[in-house]
């Protein structure tokens, strides 16, 4: 007798936005970390790409904190109020990168909770770990995932925010075109106006007004 299959879960299709929010809201970041080392390095486009484009998060985030404690020879110069706000950045992107790697590389199960999900994992780099399978473990309510998602997006925010601030952008520390490219990403800072719990993401943009005819 053939066995039936059973259905594999699926995230609903709430959750699957605030999954696609969280993953575009970290390449918006971490885009922005690879215009930053650029910038401080004085690196043209095409050869801070080349420099970056083998490097994980990881490399790139230990990089930036070799260069906020050996500031030598920089586009910052030593002691700037860049390297403080590029710190305080970084050390609240470790508190969201944890999900979003979740997000981008786990398996999704039906949390503990009502109407959660949380990820589920086997990992043996230098050490066996098994995450998923505790019901004490961490899961996510839709809400709560579209929230990180804002938060990764603040945090593009305050990045670009600070680096034009403190003029590390606003020079020739490399080609028109990355700046171009960093002054034309979207980085809209999540306003009381946009909820959280996902009936609405950012707000339609106003229609222009023309002006009457001569």
């Amino acid at each position: 007798m053939a066995l039936k299959s059973k259905r594999l879960f699926l995230p609903s299709r709430d959750e699957l936005v605030g999954f696609g929010l969280i993953v575009n809201q970290w390449a918006k970041f971490e885009t922005l970390i690879e215009y930053t080392i650029a910038a401080l390095f004085r690196l043209e486009d095409f050869n801070s790409r080349l420099f970056t484009s083998g490097m994980t998060y990881v490399a790139k985030r230990d990089l930036l904190r070799v260069m906020i404690e050996y500031p030598v020879k920089l586009k910052a110069p030593e002691g700037s109020p860049f390297y403080t706000d590029l710190s305080e950045i970084l050390n609240e992107a470790e508190k969201l990168v944890g999900t979003r790697n979740e997000v981008a590389h786990s398996i999704w199960i039906a949390g503990t909770r009502p109407d959660t999900i949380k990820p589920i994992r086997f990992r043996a780099r230098g050490r066996l770990q098994v995450k998923g399978h505790d019901p004490k473990e961490q899961d996510f309510a839709f809400k709560e995932l579209i929230s990180i998602g804002l938060d990764i997006g603040d945090l593009t925010f305050r990045l670009a925010q600070a680096a034009l601030k403190y003029r590390v952008f606003n020079s020739r520390f490399a080609s028109k075109s990355v700046r171009e490219a960093i002054l034309t990403m979207q980085f809209a800072r999540p306003s009381s106006q946009n909820t959280r719990s996902g009936s609405r993401i950012r707000d339609k943009p106003k229609a222009r007004k023309r002006a009457p005819r001569a």
